[in-house]
């Protein structure tokens, strides 16, 4: 229950960074799976199977990239163990299949901005 305080107006909730990201992981794979197929199926040899996953092209450290529409795409887990353990083939089916969104990706991969409250609403906002 909210505390009120003297004049019986409640307190607005404190904004929390960690609730926030996570909220935010979860639409985007919720988004990024909704594609409902493997980007990669048939398009290489590895054995399509497994359930859909949320696959970052540049990894979720990168928090910049993390939530962007082209950082992400629907991988069955065969493919995203498979390039998980492989970075030199994920790479070349990249170029090969992404190549306009991976190189942009690449290009804005050293960006750095100033994470504070209003990023991470804006950027649930433009996933909710």
């Amino acid at each position: 229950m909210k505390k009120l305080n003297k004049l019986g107006i409640s307190k607005p909730k404190k904004f929390k960074k960690t609730a926030a990201i996570n909220k935010l992981d979860k639409l985007f794979s919720l988004k990024v799976r909704s594609m409902g197929q493997c980007f990669l199926r048939g398009m290489d040899k590895v054995n399509c199977g497994g359930p859909l996953q949320c696959a970052h092209v540049i990894g979720r450290g990168n928090k910049y990239l993390r939530w962007h529409s082209y950082n992400g795409l629907c991988l069955c887990a065969g493919h995203h163990v498979y390039y998980t353990y492989h970075p030199e083939a994920w790479r070349e089916i990249m170029m090969k299949t992404y190549k306009p969104h991976y190189t942009w990706l690449l290009a804005h991969k050293e960006t750095t901005i100033t994470f504070n409250e209003l990023y991470y609403k804006q950027k649930l906002s433009e996933l909710e």
